[in-house]
Parts: structure tokens; sequence; C-alpha cells
């Protein structure tokens, strides 16, 4: 098989298990305080991503070196934007999370130009203005209807996007791949857990049971570890922009998902948001695939 090859059947699994990752998040925060629940996959997603760590000899730049003033702001952002993804997967539908979770391209893009000073395309412009539509088709419940839980999860992938540019400066400084992905979700997994306790302290008895824990521990190695090293597995092997190409995939998964795992009844508004935010994406990951 070659390298290409093997580099798109990474992604595509990726996109499957992304997919499925806001289906299984807003099962589990309907059950449990979703600060405790995303705090503690996290921890445990970092598990393996720790040892693998140490085994290299470079543990100590998570604690250690120049870098630690950037990797403290970057692990803030995606904190923040954890905090939005899991509240708002308590408050809107599966469908909802899925769909409106798949607009961050739209802050890339706005970021790139507004920051990166990078030139942008009418193509590009309409495709984002195709997904912004979308949205608004999906979380328009009436005037004056405004649900909260759209809002944070429209709002959670802004924080991730910025933290992308924060991240791109501290890979230019090191050479551990693991680093980022294991400072998000160590640090950003404790820091969840201490706001959860905080607000709540009997939140942590609602983890006292052996179907929690091991929901816990399947969900972190699973939507954690595993779509983190599917998705390093795939950009090694192909060009970021080729992977993301895929990502109109995970958005279907989602759709998917939510009809058969959490049996939720789609709507007009549902059916018409998928098509213009999967639409939309899909134009601008073909041009993006194309400029690779």
């Amino acid at each position: 098989m070659n390298r290409e090859k093997s580099g798109f059947l990474f992604a595509l699994a990726d996109m499957v298990t992304y997919g499925l990752l806001p289906v299984f998040s807003h099962y589990f925060v309907v059950m449990i305080n979703p600060l405790l629940f995303g705090g503690l996959t996290m921890i445990v997603g970092a598990i393996p991503l720790i040892i693998t760590m140490i085994r290299a000899s470079t543990i100590k730049l998570l604690y250690k070196g120049e870098h630690l003033g950037k990797l403290a702001g970057f692990v803030a952002l995606t904190t923040l934007g954890s905090i939005f993804f899991f509240l708002g997967a308590k408050l809107t539908s599966g469908i909802n999370t899925g769909l409106l979770t798949q607009i961050g391209p739209l802050y890339a893009l706005a970021l790139a130009v507004l920051i990166m000073k990078e030139k942008t395309t009418i193509k590009q412009i309409v495709s984002m203005t195709i997904m912004v539509i979308g949205a608004m088709v999906l979380s328009y419940r009436g005037f004056g209807k405004i649900n909260l839980g759209d809002i944070l999860i429209i709002t959670a992938p802004l924080f991730f996007q910025i933290s992308h540019l924060i991240a791109k400066q501290i890979n230019s400084q090191t050479n551990e791949p693991n680093l980022i992905p294991t400072a998000r979700l160590l640090y950003g997994g404790m820091v969840l857990l201490a706001i959860s306790l905080f607000i709540q302290p009997t939140a942590i008895f609602e983890v006292m049971s052996t179907q929690i824990i091991w929901s816990i521990i399947a969900f972190g190695l699973i939507f954690r570890t595993l779509d983190l090293w599917l998705w390093y597995q795939a950009i090694h092997r192909i060009s970021p922009a080729k992977a993301s190409a895929l990502i109109p995939l995970a958005g279907l998964i989602s759709f998917i998902g939510s009809l058969v795992i959490l049996r939720e009844q789609p709507t007009l508004s549902h059916y018409v948001g998928l098509i213009l935010i999967l639409g939309g994406i899909t134009w601008y990951s073909h041009q993006q695939y194309i400029k690779s």
C-alpha cells in the first residue's frame, strides 16, 4: 500500500471517529456533569501520550522550556473550547452538536485573512457564506428562542482555531509531535475537572459506578487518544489540506449517528442545515485540496 493511499485510509478512519465524537458526547453529558465528564475523559486520553513522551525522554517539555508561556495560552484556549463544547452538547441536540461543530473551517479562513494576511478568493467566501446560512437555519427556532447550547457549540471551534496559531509557533520550537496533544488533554482535563468539582463537589459521586467508569475510559481512549493518533498518522503521510477534504464525512457520520444511536427525529431545518453546511464545507475542502 503506497503512502498516500494509507494516509487517506487513516484520515477516513479519523473522520468516522471524529464524526461520532459529538454523538457520544451528547449521549453521556445528559447523564453526567459535562465538565466532569470532559475533564476525566481528557485525562484518560492523555495517559498513552504521556507514556509515549516518557519513552522518548521528552516528558520534561510539558513543564520546562522557553515555550511554556505560549503553551499556557494554548491550553487556556483549548480548555475554553472544551468547556463551551461539553456544556453546549448538554443543552442542544446531538444533531445540532455534530453539524454546528463542522463550521471550524469558517474561523480558520477568517483568522488566515485577518491575522496571517492570506489572500482569499470569491469561491472561498461563497462556500463559507453557505455554511453560515446553514448554521443559521439549523439553530433558528423562532425569534426570541435562541438556544444557548447552539451558541456554545458554534463558538467552541473559534477557540480551537485560534489555538492552532499558537500550536504552530510551539511546533517550530520543538521536534516533539506529542507535546501539543498531550498538553491539551492533560492540562485541559485537569482544569475542567477542577472547575467541575469547584462548582459542584458532589458531582464526583456521578462516576461511582462501574458502567460510568468504563464509559469514561472508553471515550477517552477512543475519542481522544485514537482520534488524535489517526489524525497525525494521516497528515504524516498526506498534506493536512488533503486530509481535511474528508471533513464533510464527519458531519454526515454525526447526523446518521444521532438518528441511529440517539434516536433523534430530524426536522426540515435539520435537513436543510445539513445540506448547506456539508455542501459549503465540501466545496471549501475541494478548493483546499486543489491548492495542495
